[in-house]
């Protein structure tokens, strides 16, 4: 299965001080890697120390990136500034702001942050921004199954679940049924924190569209139930109460 660029989540890290866009940079990596995410598959990261890199990357390409952990005090030019100008450039990215001082909070309002991080930032605190904003916010949008002479494009949220079958897997979609040659492994690798869940051997569910797990069965919001097997059963409540707690 081949990712497509728009399909990586793309956080960009912007900090005058290296050691400090250093340090957060491997947090973010480390927090998304055990989330069971890929660097380059699944995600990106891009690391300035200059807020005008930052700021020319975004004025080219407002959609370059989806997130931005910005620290506040740069010495060239205040953090705030720099959330102001990427509103006025229209860049499609959330802002994180990072700093040693509450009393920019206030004055971060109009600029619309996701979050306001206090320095040293805490691995706990950074994970719980970067787990809502890949549940709540980032919409990877589709995936692209390689096929015979051409690539089977999947919209991710009209896909409800999986089933393997007959040496296939069978896409079962919003609106219909798609048959893939490929295997339920190879789509678990590839689906990794995306939301789906390996529920049993032969199925594979999105818990986006799951309403609730009883009786060894997923029910689905539009009215199917798929099998939950005794075996994944546990690992299966287990996530699905991860995925609403976030």
């Amino acid at each position: 299965m081949e990712t497509k660029a728009s399909d990586v989540y793309r956080i960009a890290i912007c900090d005058d001080e290296p050691l400090l866009a250093q340090r957060n940079e491997a947090l973010t990596r480390e927090i998304l890697t055990e989330d069971g995410l890929v660097e380059g598959r699944d995600f990106a990261l891009e690391v300035y120390t200059a807020p005008q890199a930052l700021l020319e990357r975004l004025r080219q390409e407002p959609d370059a990136c989806q997130l931005v952990l910005l620290d506040v005090q740069i010495q060239e030019m205040n953090g705030l500034d720099v959330g102001r100008a990427l509103l006025q450039y229209g860049a499609g990215c959330r802002l994180v702001y990072i700093t040693a001082f509450r009393d920019y909070v206030f004055d971060s309002f109009e600029t619309h942050p996701l979050q306001y991080l206090l320095k040293p930032v805490e691995k706990e605190k950074l994970a719980g921004v970067l787990r809502y904003d890949f549940q709540h916010n980032y919409r990877p949008g589709k995936v692209f199954l390689p096929a015979a002479d051409k690539e089977m494009p999947v919209v991710l949220a009209e896909l409800y679940y999986m089933e393997s079958a007959q040496h296939k897997v069978a896409l079962h979609l919003k609106d219909r049924v798609e048959w893939w040659n490929g295997s339920l492994r190879t789509l678990e690798h590839e689906l990794a924190g995306k939301n789906f869940c390996r529920c049993h051997y032969s199925y594979m569910v999105n818990l986006v569209h799951v309403t609730e797990i009883v009786r060894y069965e997923a029910r689905l919001d539009n009215g199917e139930c798929v099998p939950v097997s005794k075996q994944r059963y546990a690992a299966s409540i287990d996530q699905y109460i991860r995925f609403l707690r976030t």
